[in-house]
């Protein structure tokens, strides 16, 4: 990887503390108007100037596979992990719409949120697979669902629906989906044992254990923004946040945190790859630490 990057606190993380409260509300971008009711696809005539990167809303590092994948406000971008931070991200496909939720289900990419502007198709995407070649396809709850957080673990996917505001779960990997609390959530993510799911709230952390029918807070636990968690199987299993402080966090069962690092930018996204190294993205680059946050090296730059 490239040079560590020395952390701003005075600045950066002033910023991320007044911009916490928004971030709660908002969460998101709202979808695009004049939208006509076919079905979800491109526009085959549509000629739309490229945007580049405005929003950034979830970030999965696939150390197997040696790709990182950020969900836009345009589109979905990749980029190949290499050591010397080098790499540059992309959008993969033509596809331009607003990718809200995203995570990795198995080997299953899977995301909601927005078509295009001018796209055809209802104003949720539902459930949606993408492929690395930049092919999507609707497999669940086709223009009924906007989930603007999603988490994974193994089968069990997770979203929260910005729509209805309801948490939604899956125990095979985003086919068929079952309803359970309306709360306001932010970030989503499981606890190692695969069971906790954890939502961050204005209120605190929140933790279910019957599949978000139900939440409880966490007592003690620190208010966390962003929340990620690695795959089932992974070789150091682990839940990472970020609070409004700017300050990590790492726990196993979602329950006892231990502080640890700090981020140096104002971070959009965040993630935990399978090693557990952490990951955080912003509008011009993804920063990585293999030292819980002490010190951070360049990911890739859009």
């Amino acid at each position: 990887m490239a040079g560590p990057v020395t952390p701003r606190r005075s600045s950066t993380l002033a910023a991320l503390g007044a911009a916490a409260a928004t971030a709660f509300v908002l969460g998101a971008c709202a979808p695009p108007a004049g939208l006509s009711p076919d079905a979800f696809g491109p526009a085959p005539d549509a000629v739309v100037a490229d945007p580049g990167v405005t929003h950034v809303h979830a970030l999965d590092v696939d150390e197997r596979a040696g790709v990182a994948r950020i969900a836009t406000h345009y589109g979905i971008y990749a980029a190949e992990l290499v050591d010397d931070g080098s790499a540059q991200a992309a959008r993969v496909g033509e596809w331009q719409g607003d990718a809200m939720g995203m995570a990795r289900a198995g080997d299953s990419i899977l995301f909601s949120g927005h078509p295009a502007e001018g796209e055809p198709g209802p104003a949720n995407l539902g459930v949606v697979a993408f492929a690395d070649d930049g092919t999507t396809s609707v497999i669940a709850l086709d223009g009924e669902v906007d989930f603007h957080a999603m988490a994974a673990h193994g089968s069990r996917v997770a979203g929260w629906d910005s729509a209805t505001g309801a948490v939604f779960l899956s125990d095979d990997g985003g086919a068929t989906w079952s309803t359970g609390a309306v709360t306001p959530i932010r970030s989503l993510a499981w606890a190692a044992d695969g069971v906790t799911l954890l939502g961050t709230t204005a209120d605190g952390l929140v933790a279910s254990t019957d599949g978000g029918a139900t939440f409880d807070l966490v007592d003690g636990a620190p208010l966390l923004v962003l929340l990620a968690n690695n795959e089932a199987d992974a070789a150091l299993p682990r839940v990472v946040g970020i609070d409004t402080e700017g300050v990590i966090h790492v726990s196993t069962d979602g329950r006892e945190w231990s502080a640890v690092g700090e981020s140096p930018i104002l971070p959009e996204a965040i993630a935990v790859t399978a090693s557990g190294r952490i990951a955080i993205a912003d509008t011009s680059l993804a920063l990585v630490s293999d030292a819980d946050g002490r010190n951070w090296q360049s990911l890739f730059r859009y």
